[in-house]
């Protein structure tokens, strides 16, 4: 079994089309896109899954290179012949791919449970990451059938990296919003405290300019301890009786 497995698989990077080097820097970009957006949460919820959305988009970057899939199917080949079922290998494949949806709509419904109360800012990115791993695990598989409608060109383009690409768009647009409503709130946030300190500032200059003013009294330039007199009236003087 390691011999046939040797035989059609070697951990190397083997795919540099133009194409698959396009998918892998998309991968690339979903991971730091989830990093940055994983480090600005504080939920619990939400902190899992962009964080669980990054080791998966790192993980599928380096796969696209290393072609882990095809190891997974010569694996598969080698056991089905030392078994000796490799005459029905399409009916394992079949049953594969269906246990492959099953797993991806389950994922999906547990993600919709972990994400209640957030689906409607991340519906885009948790139904990206079930498109995205529902077709690499598809294509695992390596039904001749399968193979077949992902070699079909739409606009030069293969169905595979259309349906492949089409996901990691929903993740990266999803993430590009969160930021982009994060730097909003914190530009608003920032704005009201500039606001508020100018308006601490003007209140204060205003309070030193209509404070009353210090009057000096009657005592003013006495020394200290004296009173100043004040001045008697006058009364003219009376005349003495003869």
């Amino acid at each position: 079994m390691i011999g046939c497995l040797g035989g059609d698989w070697t951990p190397a990077f083997g795919d540099r089309g133009v194409l698959a080097w396009i998918t892998v820097l998309a991968y690339l970009a979903c991971a730091a896109l989830s990093v940055a957006v994983w480090r600005g949460v504080d939920q619990r919820a939400l902190r899992r899954f962009w964080g669980a959305m990054a080791i998966v988009m790192l993980f599928l970057a380096v796969n696209k290179q290393l072609d882990l899939q095809t190891a997974l199917n010569e694996t598969g080949r080698c056991i089905s012949m030392a078994q000796g079922w490799h005459d029905y290998r399409r009916y394992a494949q079949m049953l594969f791919i269906i246990l492959v949806v099953v797993a991806v709509a389950l994922v999906f419904k547990r993600g919709s449970q972990m994400m209640r109360g957030h689906m409607q800012s991340h519906w885009l990115a948790l139904a990206g990451a079930a498109l995205v791993c529902g077709y690499v695990l598809i294509r695992a598989s390596s039904l001749h059938s399968v193979d077949a409608i992902g070699n079909l060109s739409v606009l030069g383009l293969s169905v595979n990296f259309l349906l492949e690409n089409a996901g990691l768009v929903l993740i990266a647009l999803n993430a590009t919003r969160l930021l982009r409503l994060r730097s909003a709130r914190r530009a608003a946030e920032r704005a009201a405290e500039d606001e508020r300190r100018q308006a601490e500032e003007t209140m204060s200059q205003t309070t030193g300019m209509t404070s009353p003013r210090r009057t000096v009294g009657p005592t003013a330039g006495a020394s200290k301890g004296e009173a100043a007199e004040a001045p008697r009236p006058f009364r003219p003087l009376k005349p003495r009786g003869h």
